[in-house]
């Protein structure tokens, strides 16, 4: 009798047991360790303080960008030179060792294709290939497409729609082989920071 109140005490203390061990398998990770949406943001917000605004009004939209060594306003758009922290200007134009070009410019959409019928059109007419890795996304609730340069081309770039398809704008960085990780970051935060206007 004994031994049978034994084995059912140990049966009771196993499954107690295993019901809190389960219980702590499923339960999710503290979220003191995961960031909240709202630091995240202030963060950001933090990171793009001093920021100034690019704003092309002939084609509608405006984009933020740090302080740059070079500003080069175009016919569409603008091209924005970042440095390299501890790189000097000017550099090397053929090399751009130190430095990170990101072009904004705005392009008309005159028979308002699609997103993916616009990229096609302006590969075929370039001549280029468009045998590269293309992800369509969403920036600021706008259909994006992007495109990632690969050994041979080194820009990267984001074709990004009006909702009425009558504007594409694009951005397209370059960098130098010293610059890219970092160049690519400060990229992903001009993206960030894209509207139309109008």
């Amino acid at each position: 009798m004994f031994k049978n109140w034994f084995i059912l005490i140990a049966i009771v203390l196993v499954a107690v047991g295993g019901y809190f061990l389960w219980q702590q398998v499923q339960r999710p990770p503290p979220k003191a360790d995961q960031p909240r949406a709202e630091e995240t943001q202030q963060q950001m917000q933090s990171e793009l303080a001093g920021w100034k605004t690019y704003r092309n009004e002939e084609v509608g939209f405006e984009v933020k960008y740090p302080r740059v060594e070079r500003f080069e306003i175009k016919k569409q758009g603008a091209d924005i030179y970042l440095l390299k922290t501890g790189a000097q200007w000017p550099v090397n134009p053929a090399s751009l060792q130190g430095v990170c070009k990101v072009s904004v410019f705005g392009f008309e959409n005159k028979s308002r294709v699609s997103l993916d019928e616009w990229y096609k059109e302006i590969v075929r007419e370039s001549g280029g290939s468009s045998d590269i890795s293309q992800t369509k996304t969403s920036i600021n609730n706008f259909e994006t497409l992007l495109v990632k340069g690969g050994e041979i081309t080194l820009v990267d770039s984001a074709y990004i729609s009006k909702p009425d398809q009558s504007v594409v704008a694009s951005l397209n960085m370059i960098c130098g082989d010293d610059f890219r990780i970092e160049g690519e970051k400060v990229f992903n935060q001009i993206l960030s920071t894209f509207k139309f206007i109008k």
